[in-house]
């Protein structure tokens, strides 16, 4: 009989304090600040909404004026307003302290020196336009140097039916596993985020070189004895991860698939009735931070739902689970 792995890791969902959300005020800002406002709405978090007046007509401007100029500050003036604007149509009728913050200068740069400064926990970003000519390659640029760069859960949010005054809290959650490291975090960032939400524990299983059996002719009841093992071997972590993290029968639902798991990642998701994914920067086999895994680029440029992206854990080895 095979039981469930044991892991070394525990721990309990806590509330959000601090929610930044980056907003260049185009189409999704209506989106990005919708969910920013939601999470701090849940959460009694406080909201910051940061806008970043920069590009060539600044660079322009300030080799032409200089800096600080009347017309740079009537820019800046005139894009906090428009921020505060949006922000308190976001906002509705919530009791949320929220704070509109503008400045000028690289978005990226800005956007982690004023998480930096707040203390935000959580950070809120839009995905670009869904049009972007190269949405399969790279996100637009501000989200895709933010999760590159940034060490801080980032949400890219893009499920407009979810969010505003009128959204609802999300529901069920689809958490990517792989039994790393990573795999804890995400889970407990999950939980975090959404800490009465349904947990679907989401894992692309294979057998070990199987491949090579076929190719060397081995039974092919041997290999289906192996693809069961396997099986087995998955759902058997899966129940031992949940239990770490206190999750009792009802309150998650396994999800094992064969094969490639950038692949059946979203469908996934989408089959479970999820609204959000959530999943590590990269997968256990990462070899640099400033990298994107190969599973999370390809939901990040699939998914049509939010996607919450956790930073590598601080200490990943104390995490990293271990049947016995």
């Amino acid at each position: 009989m095979t039981h469930p792995a044991k892991f070394s890791f525990s721990a309990a969902p806590t509330q959000l304090r601090s929610v930044l959300c980056a907003t260049d005020l185009a189409d999704d800002a209506p989106v990005v600040l919708g969910c920013a406002a939601q999470l701090a709405r849940e959460h009694g978090a406080e909201l910051h909404a940061v806008h970043v007046v920069g590009g060539t007509a600044m660079d322009t401007l300030r080799q032409w004026l200089g800096t600080a100029s009347p017309a740079e500050q009537s820019l800046l003036d005139r894009a906090r307003d428009d921020l505060q604007c949006a922000l308190a149509v976001a906002l509705g009728d919530y009791n949320v302290r929220a704070h509109a913050i503008v400045h000028a200068g690289a978005m990226a740069d800005q956007v982690i020196a004023t998480a930096h400064r707040v203390g935000a926990e959580l950070l809120v970003v839009g995905a670009g336009p869904s049009a972007h000519p190269v949405r399969r390659v790279a996100l637009g640029s501000t989200a895709d140097r933010l999760l590159r760069r940034g060490h801080r859960p980032v949400l890219v949010a893009r499920d407009a039916a979810q969010k505003g005054p009128s959204g609802t809290s999300i529901t069920r959650v689809l958490v990517a596993v792989d039994f790393s490291g990573w795999s804890t975090a995400s889970l407990t960032w999950a939980r975090k985020v959404a800490p009465h939400a349904h947990m679907v524990l989401h894992h692309a299983w294979s057998v070990p070189f199987e491949e090579k059996l076929q190719f060397a002719g081995v039974d092919p009841a041997t290999v289906q004895t192996h693809e069961n093992t396997a099986q087995v071997r998955a759902l058997s972590r899966l129940h031992g991860l949940a239990s770490a993290h206190g999750l009792g029968p009802q309150a998650w639902t396994p999800s094992l698939v064969r094969g490639d798991a950038a692949l059946a990642t979203t469908q996934a998701a989408v089959d479970a009735g999820c609204s959000l994914i959530v999943l590590g920067k990269q997968g256990q086999h990462a070899a640099q931070d400033l990298l994107l895994g190969s599973v999370t680029r390809h939901v990040l440029a699939e998914s049509k739902l939010d996607v919450l992206v956790v930073p590598q854990p601080a200490d990943p080895s104390p995490a990293t689970p271990s049947l016995q």
